[in-house]
């Protein structure tokens, strides 16, 4: 599960952090990254949180061309936000992501 990180979930920060990776032929998540250029839209611990996550992902199920099993990039945002408009809960406390 994604864990808010504290000092931004007490300061009231919010952001999104947006994770490039390829699912290979194998379905293994490989080349695991922070998208470039989408670093200023989240703290360095929001982003080592989102990484730290995906790189624990299962397998995923690989894209199929033909009806083979290919690569595929793929570009994940991972949304920080501190509270739900109409519940008034935590989003990220109450959204199962593993």
């Amino acid at each position: 599960h994604i864990q808010y990180p504290s000092m931004e979930k007490n300061n009231g920060i919010e952001g999104t952090t947006y994770i490039h990776f390829t699912v290979s032929h194998t379905g293994e998540l490989d080349h695991i990254r922070v998208y470039p250029g989408s670093e200023s839209r989240s703290t360095t611990s929001m982003r080592e949180e989102s990484l730290r996550v995906i790189s624990m992902m299962p397998r995923w199920q690989p894209g199929l061309k033909d009806g083979i099993p290919v690569d595929c990039k793929f570009m994940l945002p991972i949304k920080y936000t501190l509270e739900d408009k109409q519940t008034g809960e935590c989003a990220m406390d109450n959204t199962p992501f593993t």
